[in-house]
């Protein structure tokens, strides 16, 4: 047998050869005499996932005193393709560590509403922050969330129902859109009047399946200059017609009708403030009609369908909106731009959302991260219409939530058409 060699030869420089020498002679050892172990050195542990969460204002973090980080942080993390969701907390400066961390694609958002002492002190932070992004994530990983402060804008989006019941109930691939409707608030401290005003979809997921890859749709989902859309109405009226006051709220049907009496439990919308207009649908002649100013003039079935972003705008000259070459052979899509644009959700319809969906159905400047608005287990259960999806109502009880990132603005609860939680 070899001999080891000595500890000058380990350490000499040039030795290397010597080195692996040794390390056959000890497999040859093992071999020879069983009172001979081989002991395989420990690895190093990798150090943890870590997020830092970051005030986008700079001049906040200065003031509040947020360095690194904003502490006291919610968090929450989605798996791609999981309907699990972990929550968790930044600690006091900041930064989230995740040692057991599954590597991985991550929906990661979060939320900071201040509580306590901090709401008596308001100039120190604003009522709410937000942000989040797709990101993978695994041991010694290290990202940066940056954190929106709250705008309260002037008319939002509060409150979005499109639940349906089983689709037993109607037969099997029948699904009852009907009585779907989109609730708007006024956020601002003053009247504002609805007339001439928009509300409209962006990218429909179910709608635009058909022109997988996303490359294909990413001009209309993914431009920084605003919202690109086929469908959209306005309001009727001549300029002072409809006002709405401060902390009021307005609701639009999809049809305004008791859908109660189709299947128990739905909403009966026969009283709803307007409705949406289409030539092929009865229409309520007691309920105001939008205004059918949008290029498309079919319906597909409704206003809003499947992952969708339902958006409000200021009244703009419809002939003066840039154009491209639409979806749908003969159909046009019209760019809403972002100076116009009052509000926006991006809202995915249930929690099984994989590689097939696009990752993103507007830019990331004008919502950070989609919102999963359907609680895991009940897409098709019987108690599913009876929930939608609700902007959060702000510490002070008047204003809602409005971060620019859906994920953290919104949540689910039981639909209240005509107010706010």
């Amino acid at each position: 047998m070899w001999a080891s060699p000595s500890l000058t030869d380990q350490v000499r420089p040039g030795s290397v050869s010597r080195v692996l020498v040794a390390v056959g002679a000890s497999a040859l050892l093992t071999a020879c005499d069983a009172r001979v172990e081989l002991v395989q050195p420990k690895a190093s542990a990798a150090p943890p996932a870590v997020l830092t969460l970051v005030p986008s204002d700079t001049t906040l973090a200065q003031r509040a005193g947020w360095l690194p980080g904003v502490p006291g942080t919610s968090v929450l993390l989605r798996r791609d393709q999981s309907p699990t969701i972990g929550a968790f907390t930044s600690d006091g400066h900041g930064v989230l560590s995740l040692p057991d961390l599954a590597a991985g694609d991550y929906w990661v958002w979060a939320e900071k509403r201040p509580a306590g002492a901090e709401l008596d002190t308001p100039a120190l932070a604003p009522p709410a922050l937000g942000g989040g992004r797709r990101v993978s994530l695994g041991r010694g990983s290290m990202e940066m969330l940056p954190l929106r402060s709250q705008e309260n804008g002037s008319l939002v989006i509060s409150e979005f129902y499109y639940h349906s019941p089983p689709s037993s109930v109607f037969g099997e691939g029948v699904n009852y859109h009907f009585h779907w409707y989109i609730e708007l608030y006024n956020n601002s401290d003053s009247t504002i009047y609805l007339d001439g005003k928009i509300v409209g979809a962006g990218f429909h997921y179910w709608l635009d399946a058909e022109l997988w890859p996303c490359t294909e749709t990413e001009p209309f989902r993914d431009d920084p200059r605003g919202v690109w859309s086929q469908m959209f109405q306005a309001f009727p009226g001549g300029g002072h017609d409809h006002p709405l006051a401060p902390g009021r709220t307005v609701v639009i049907a999809e049809q305004a009708i008791d859908h109660g009496t189709i299947y128990p439990g739905l909403p009966d919308l026969s009283h709803a403030d307007f409705q949406f207009y289409w030539e092929t649908r009865a229409l309520n002649p007691a309920v105001p009609a939008m205004l059918p100013i949008q290029l498309r003039t079919a319906p597909p079935q409704t206003m809003f369908l499947g992952p969708a972003v339902p958006f409000v705008a200021e009244a703009v000259d419809l002939a003066s909106l840039e154009r491209m070459g639409g979806r749908y052979t003969e159909v046009d899509e019209a760019l809403f731009p972002r100076a116009v644009i009052l509000d926006l959700a991006v809202l995915y319809p249930d929690y099984r959302v994989n590689d097939s969906f696009c990752r993103t159905l507007v830019h990331p400047s004008l919502d950070a991260l989609s919102a999963f608005v359907q609680p895991s287990g009940v897409y098709e259960g019987d108690s599913a219409h009876v929930l939608s999806a609700q902007r959060k109502l702000l510490p002070d009880g008047i204003h809602l939530q409005r971060t620019g990132t859906s994920a953290a603005d919104w949540m689910i609860g039981p639909r209240s058409p005509g107010k706010v939680p």
